[in-house]
């Protein structure tokens, strides 16, 4: 329960906001600028809980991360509810998903624990889920707002997020309870036998996580204006073509996982380059004469994303090594996402049209297959960092400063 309700709220966040531009432009003054800013701060507050929420998780326990996690997915939503200007919406947004990206890093680091033996199911349940999640709020978000006005719509994710809380709580609390108690012993993370930066197979897939998010989170942000100019869709068909964008995540989120955990992970990948090929060519050559089709098949391009979150448990030994990973994955891949909204309304200003953002869109999507071809060879991280480590003459047991003089 407790991670299926923190995966629910992942996503929310990010689908809630896009629909309503317009609705909130009449109380505080947003730019092209502004939204592209806001665009934004999903992959970068993701990418900067990849630095903090594995030391958070070591020093607080994961249980108590995570529920500093679901407070932050409390305070946001309310700031931005109640934001004045435009300074006061970004800084609700970013301690929004401050607290998602904190869930985002950890949880794959909590089905390695709790469900060691069904990774594949957990993350097909949770990733399905965050799905739901996302389509749902980008789908209501319009006709909510009209009805109960934009503040009292982003209000009610600090609601949700307090219910996401309460499970996490009350495990936290029961965990507490046991170390006292000597029914658990406490967690104790042997360090990797050397760093995490010097594993090939962290590398490619950070890129395999990288390039299709900075497509998605580009499309989150520009979509609705996109099929505007194109097609002259109405905020209501833009917000429902962001609703079909993100929904079409749910068959991966159900496939990818078990597939992935059955050796498939490669054609995977490969698959999602090739929707989000044909999505891209779609909208490039004849926007108007299928833009639902178009609009999923984009939709389908972050196949992937699943399959990348079971790699976190299905390529670690131990639920503190698949944070390290997830961690410094998802650091690199939502760094670079965070440039696709700026990337696109640049270039965007610079062309004065839609035809040069998609094609590099679509160019950075095809890069993905050089990573698809380099995961085919499953590698545990431990086991390469300790050829790692004897390449160099170093075992896990050598203290940091002997590693450091050995540096030097």
């Amino acid at each position: 329960m407790a991670i299926v309700l923190l995966a629910a709220n992942l996503r929310t966040a990010i689908g809630a906001l896009a629909p309503v531009f317009d609705l909130i432009g009449r109380d505080v003054p947003i730019t092209a600028l502004t939204i592209g800013l806001l665009g934004m701060v999903p992959p970068l507050m993701f990418s900067i809980t990849g630095i903090v929420s594995p030391r958070l998780a070591r020093v607080t326990g994961l249980e108590w991360a995570l529920v500093l996690a679901c407070v932050g997915m409390v305070a946001g939503p309310a700031l931005r509810a109640a934001a004045a200007d435009a300074s006061m919406l970004t800084i609700g947004t970013v301690v929004t998903l401050g607290g998602a990206g904190v869930g985002n890093i950890l949880v794959p680091a909590a089905v390695k624990k709790y469900f060691p033996d069904r990774i594949g199911a957990m993350t097909a349940a949770y990733a399905t889920i965050m799905s739901i999640g996302a389509s749902l709020a980008a789908l209501v978000a319009a006709p909510t707002a009209a009805a109960v006005g934009w503040r009292g719509w982003l209000l009610a994710g600090a609601l949700t997020g307090a219910v996401c809380a309460i499970p996490w709580v009350v495990l936290a609390l029961r965990h507490r309870r046991d170390l006292r108690s000597g029914d658990v012993l406490p967690a104790i993370h042997a360090p990797l036998p050397a760093p995490i930066a010097r594993s090939a197979m962290a590398w490619t897939i950070a890129v395999a996580h990288l390039l299709p998010t900075l497509c998605v989170y580009a499309l989150f942000a520009w979509l609705p204006t996109i099929m505007h100019d194109l097609i002259g869709s109405t905020p209501a068909e833009g917000g429902g073509m962001l609703a079909v964008f993100a929904i079409m995540g749910l068959p991966a989120a159900v496939l990818a996982p078990v597939l992935g955990a059955r050796g498939w992970t490669s054609s995977i990948i490969v698959g999602g380059v090739a929707a989000f090929a044909l999505g891209f060519l779609g909208l490039l050559l004849a926007p108007a004469a299928a833009p639902w089709l178009w609009v999923a098949l984009t939709g389908l391009g972050p196949f992937s994303f699943p399959v990348i979150l079971a790699l976190f448990s299905l390529r670690t030994r131990s639920h503190q090594s698949a944070a390290v990973l997830s961690g410094f994955v998802q650091t690199i891949g939502y760094a670079g996402g965070a440039l696709g909204p700026l990337l696109v309304g640049a270039l965007h200003e610079l062309s004065g049209g839609w035809t040069v953002p998609l094609v590099v869109l679509l160019a950075i999507s095809l890069l993905n297959l050089v990573p698809a071809v380099l995961l085919r060879r499953p590698v545990l991280l431990e086991d390469e960092l300790a050829a790692v480590a004897a390449r160099r003459g170093l075992s896990p047991a050598t203290p940091p400063d002997a590693r450091a003089r050995r540096r030097r």
